[in-house]
C-alpha cells in the first residue's frame, strides 16, 4: 500500500479518499480481509488525524467554557447522541438538570458555540452535531476537577 503526503491533500481530497477507502474494504477475499481491512482503517486513521484533532480542541474548550461558569460538567453527562433530523449519526451530548442548561447555554452562546438541545422530561440535552464521540477522548480528571489534559 502506498503511502500518501498529506500536506498536498485539501479538506475534500481528505473526504473522498475516506470514502474510497471506506468502500475499499467491502472488495477482498476471506484470505487478505483482515490484513487489508487493519491497513485500510490505519490509513483512514491517518487521514482523520486534522478533523479528530480539532474535535478534541472544539471539545476540550466547551469542557473549560461551563467549568468556568461553575456549570456542573462530569464524563457521567456525556455520552454519544443522536438528535433531531441526524438520521442515526451520533455526536457527542451533554445532559443537564434545567438551572444548568440555562447557564450552559448563556455561556456558550456568549463564546459564539451554539448547540442543539431537545427536552428530557426533568433534564435537557445539548449536543454538539460537529462533534463525533469516536472522535474526543475525556476522563473524570477533566470534566470533574476542572481540568483538561
Amino acid at each position: 500500500m502506498k503511502t500518501v503526503k498529506l500536506k498536498n491533500f485539501t479538506e475534500i481530497d481528505r473526504q473522498n479518499a475516506i470514502r474510497a477507502l471506506k468502500d475499499q474494504i467491502h472488495h477482498f477475499t476471506k484470505d487478505n480481509l483482515l490484513s487489508e481491512i487493519l491497513s485500510l482503517e490505519k490509513t483512514i486513521q491517518v487521514l482523520r488525524e486534522p478533523e479528530i484533532a480539532e474535535a478534541q480542541k472544539q471539545f476540550d474548550k466547551i469542557i473549560n467554557i461551563l467549568n468556568q461558569a461553575g456549570v456542573t460538567v462530569s464524563s457521567d453527562n456525556f455520552y454519544s447522541y443522536s438528535g433531531r433530523s441526524m438520521y442515526g449519526k451520533t455526536c457527542i451530548g451533554l445532559t443537564l438538570d434545567r438551572s444548568d442548561y440555562a447557564s450552559a447555554m448563556k455561556v456558550l452562546n456568549k463564546k459564539k458555540i451554539h448547540p442543539s438541545s431537545d427536552n428530557m422530561g426533568m433534564d435537557m440535552v445539548i449536543y454538539f452535531t460537529n462533534i463525533s464521540p469516536d472522535d474526543v477522548l475525556y476522563t473524570e480528571n477533566e470534566c470533574d476537577n476542572n481540568e483538561v489534559a
